[in-house]
């Protein structure tokens, strides 16, 4: 039998929001028994917070870094599948993903229309009557009419959701569920908080955590009952491809395109898209047919580039690089190498850069684009102990600093060079001793 692909891309989706990277605030039990069976890219950490910018990773292979011009990068992920005799299927309900130009090159496009749904203002009765549940009815009505057996074509079928992103109408009694006898009850609304919490400033002298907790409480409520929802979804999805018998020779990869802060620097939603670790780290599950890479966590560094390169050479599509970043995640699975990638580095539409490697992880707060990095602006944080990027340490540790934003700015520049332009490996000061 061919192979085929079922890409499911939730945007919003935080990784510390499952059980599998270390959730114990709600259950997410289809999700973790997914993420047993997968390869778990324990740090995928988008690159860019413009959803855009990120599918230019996905389909092109281009870093959010990487200039968009003629002739680089280009895989036209889409193209490349349908030239190759694959039967491509797009379903979203996400328009920013139906209208990108690549989407056209989709034999089959699904655009679900968020205003179809009556009562989009109210929280639903049931889970089937959700958005984010329409959406994924959809996809296994397209999935019941794939044809199974030898004569079967190989296929990819795309899912975007909105996630964590559209409205949050999922039934009250889920985000009710986290609250216990002396708890406030979580708020009714389904509109996606986007807001600085009310309080003191840490930039400022105040005390950072000076804001109302009900506020704050009430807020992970909600996600979280979008999260639950989410997780029943992706059960009936996986369900089906057992039923079916597609599970036996179809890769499965879910993942995150954006985290949502909870928050964290006071920051809850897109408020002003800081490039913090609950904005950049999202879940990836990758799961394949024949068991191969089941309970692996990886330590390597994941970038949306990475997810063209794997479908290309899971359907053993040959396309040449044109850049040395976005590799193939299968590798990974089969245990032939421990990482793809030793750094993953951000950029922001206002100028923010960013810097990870396995011991640190380097921040440059908007200072007019300024390139090369301003080091006297920026935020250290030590990994991986500082998870979410609390304790700043770039005065007693100068020397990283500069050591972080030379390796950043090598990554930069490599990625305007014409031609695939290696980068030097990180000095020792910058990793781990688990490396």
């Amino acid at each position: 039998m061919d192979k085929n692909v079922v890409c499911l891309v939730v945007d919003r989706l935080r990784a510390s929001a499952l059980g599998s990277y270390g959730n114990t605030s709600w259950e997410t039990p289809d999700l973790d028994r997914l993420a047993a069976e997968s390869l778990l890219a324990d740090q995928a950490l988008i690159d860019s917070p413009r959803l855009e910018t990120i599918y230019r990773g996905y389909w092109q292979g281009l870093h959010a870094m990487q200039p968009d011009k003629a002739g680089r990068g280009g895989i036209a992920l889409p193209a490349a599948l349908r030239e190759a005799g694959i039967a491509t299927t797009l379903i979203t309900d996400e328009s920013a993903v139906a209208g990108q130009p690549l989407a056209d090159a989709f034999d089959d496009r699904v655009w679900i229309d968020p205003a179809d749904r009556a009562g989009a203002l109210n929280a639903a009765e049931a889970i089937d009557a959700t958005e984010m549940a329409r959406l994924f009815a959809t996809a296994i009505d397209s999935l019941d009419q794939q044809p199974v057996g030898d004569d079967a074509a190989p296929f990819c079928m795309w899912i975007h959701s909105r996630g964590m992103a559209g409205p949050w109408d999922a039934p009250l009694a889920l985000r009710r569920s986290l609250v216990e006898e002396d708890d406030p009850q979580p708020p009714d609304t389904v509109d996606v908080p986007c807001r600085m919490l009310a309080g003191g400033d840490d930039t400022d002298g105040d005390d950072p955590n000076d804001y109302d907790p009900d506020e704050l409480f009430g807020v992970v409520c909600g996600y979280a009952g979008q999260v639950m929802l989410l997780d029943q979804c992706i059960g009936a999805l996986v369900e089906r491809l057992r039923e079916s018998r597609l599970d036996e020779n179809t890769l499965l990869v879910v993942l995150g395109t954006r985290g949502f802060p909870l928050g964290e620097h006071r920051r809850i939603g897109a408020v002003d898209e800081a490039l913090y670790s609950e904005l950049l780290h999202v879940p990836w599950l990758m799961r394949l047919p024949d068991g191969t890479g089941a309970t692996t966590r990886s330590a390597s560094f994941v970038q949306p580039a990475d997810l063209s390169a794997t479908l290309l050479d899971w359907f053993k599509i040959d396309v040449a690089p044109r850049t040395i970043f976005g590799k193939s995640l299968l590798s990974l699975a089969r245990g032939e190498g421990e990482r793809v990638c030793d750094r993953a580095c951000m950029i922001g539409d206002d100028g923010q850069r960013a810097i990870r490697t396995s011991a640190w992880y380097l921040r440059q707060p908007s200072v007019a684009g300024a390139v090369p990095i301003d080091t006297q602006a920026c935020e250290l944080y030590a990994k991986p102990d500082d998870r979410w990027d609390v304790n700043e340490v770039a005065n007693r540790c100068p020397d990283v600093v500069d050591e972080m934003a030379g390796a950043l700015a090598q990554f930069e520049q490599a990625l305007q060079s014409d031609e695939p332009t290696e980068i030097s490996p990180l000095s020792e000061s910058l990793v781990s001793d688990l490396d």
